[in-house]
């Protein structure tokens, strides 16, 4: 479920950190999105597959059960999302989704406290979120859902961190950025181990005009079932986030939330590369 509030800030402002308010053992996960506007402010709503705002929003931060070992979350010193009456973005929605459902009459509190400063930041924030969708076969060891996106925006993004997201059928998640058939690893994590937000390998690696970000999930199907991906705790996903920061052109109006996904079935890598690197050619572990 989502949940909108207007931020009430009249002079320009930016968005700097959040950390998570609540009881973590309810919580599947929550994030939190900047916002032109809500669909309903003041109450919860029902927002599952749908736009946490109305036209557009920044999501910049979540927590999950599943090995997030950072309740707290902030930007680097010259990077902040601007706020207020005079930019684009007045709202900010919370986004739930529970462990368990709740009793009848059962209450929660849980929420997000964001950070604010009144410095002007140089560099903006935005957040890039590549997923799977399809299914993971029966009886698979290890099988492979890759993702390819290409950038094809004028902004030069600087990465500041990676998270990757799976859930207990995940063992492996690993990004690369590829540049003229140059691949260069951004991360790896195993998400049973850690789905916090991680540096690159590469300090100030950038994603031009014409890059490709390829993810590489790895996971395992003992059932005789095929499990999907798709966002409940019986399902399966299959998700790298980047969180980068980019100068610009207009100060007061950062980027709306970049999405891009692959069908784990039908996405061939041969046939958007000259050559493949040897490494994907092996079994991932």
């Amino acid at each position: 479920m989502c949940f909108g509030l207007p931020l009430n800030v009249k002079t320009t402002s930016y968005v700097v950190g959040m950390a998570l308010l609540g009881n973590k053992s309810r919580i599947h996960h929550i994030g939190g999105v900047i916002c032109d506007d809500t669909p309903i402010v003041g109450r919860a709503w029902e927002c599952k597959g749908k736009p946490a705002c109305k036209k557009g929003g920044v999501a910049l931060w979540g927590w999950t059960k599943r090995g997030d070992n950072a309740d707290k979350w902030f930007l680097p010193d010259d990077v902040g999302v601007p706020v207020g009456e005079e930019t684009a973005y007045r709202y900010v929605a919370i986004g739930i989704h529970y462990a368990n459902k709740m009793k009848d009459g059962e209450t929660d509190d849980s929420g997000i406290r964001v950070y604010f400063s009144n410095k002007k930041h140089p560099y903006q924030a935005g957040l890039l979120m590549m997923a799977s969708v399809g299914y993971i076969p029966p009886y698979t060891e290890a099988f492979h859902a890759d993702i390819g996106c290409v950038w094809s925006e004028e902004d030069t993004l600087e990465i500041i961190s990676f998270k990757v997201h799976t859930h207990e059928h995940g063992h492996l998640v690993v990004g690369w950025r590829v540049r003229n058939n140059t691949w260069l690893e951004i991360g790896r994590m195993d998400p049973r181990i850690n789905q916090s937000y991680l540096k690159p390998g590469s300090q100030g690696m950038e994603i031009r005009k014409g890059d490709t970000v390829v993810v590489r999930c790895v996971l395992e199907n003992d059932s005789n079932k095929r499990i999907n991906f798709d966002h409940s705790d019986q399902d399966e996903m299959c998700n790298l986030f980047l969180l980068f920061k980019y100068m610009p052109k207009h100060p007061l109006e950062p980027f709306k939330a970049i999405n891009c996904g692959s069908n784990a079935q039908t996405i061939d890598l041969s046939k958007e590369f000259d050559t493949l690197p040897v490494f994907l050619n092996k079994t991932f572990p």
